[in-house]
């Protein structure tokens, strides 16, 4: 297995065919248009912070294996191609490169272009408080050119809900958004179940599973009808 503690400047387009495990702290992309693409039977995963980080768009390509993303800040559009390993995409978490793992955190992570997701692929969000970025997760999806989706295409994808607090019955929590009108989002999650185990309260219906309000595709909003405890 490898590791890159710093930054790794990309002066051009690359694929990256990854056999072990790869991790990298970031992938500076000064010129904000190149692309990176994993392939192989390796897992790859990718610190996001700030900007300058991959900007046309970063892509598990073909192979078996995994990409995994971690972080806050902006990156090109996120794809993820059928018949590969999927991956994870941890908004707010820190890679810990020598670990290959991730620490839980909050933030928001704006994927500049879209993110095409597949059932393979889970997105892990934290909730810690009710405002966006400090207290609980927040992907977002802006539009960056006509070549790229701009689109959050969920498609079955999962959604890994990680509770830290006991939020008031009723909250809602913006889990996706599109910060540009030429931006949507798209599909479905196929299940919102988090990690904790609800409490009934007597104003409500007693069930596993947050209810997904009806909306236009601006958001996709999580609301909790119940008391939850971590």
């Amino acid at each position: 297995m490898a590791s890159v503690n710093t930054g790794v400047n990309f002066g051009t387009n690359r694929v990256l065919t990854v056999h072990t495990t790869v991790s990298f702290a970031k992938i500076t992309d000064p010129a904000g248009g190149r692309n990176l693409r994993r392939q192989g039977s390796g897992t790859l995963n990718l610190g996001i912070s700030g900007t300058n980080n991959t900007g046309a768009f970063v892509r598990n390509d073909s192979g078996p294996g995994s990409l995994n993303l971690y972080g806050v800040g902006t990156i090109g559009e996120i794809v993820y191609n059928t018949l590969t390993g999927g991956g994870e995409i941890g908004v707010g978490d820190t890679l810990n490169v020598s670990t290959h793992l991730a620490t839980a955190g909050t933030g928001i992570l704006i994927a500049n272009g879209g993110a095409q997701l597949q059932p393979n692929v889970t997105l892990s969000v934290d909730l810690n408080g009710t405002t966006a970025g400090s207290g609980y997760d927040q992907l977002q999806v802006a539009y960056r050119s006509p070549s790229n989706s701009n689109t959050a295409s969920l498609n079955g994808a999962t959604l890994n809900v990680r509770l830290g607090f006991v939020p008031p019955v009723g909250t809602v929590f913006e889990i996706i958004r599109r910060n540009s009108t030429a931006a949507a989002i798209t599909g479905a999650f196929n299940s919102a179940a988090p990690t904790s185990t609800p409490t009934p309260t007597a104003t409500s219906t007693p069930t596993r599973t947050p209810t997904r309000t009806p909306q236009p595709p601006v958001v996709f909003r999580l609301w909790l009808p119940f008391v939850m405890r971590p």
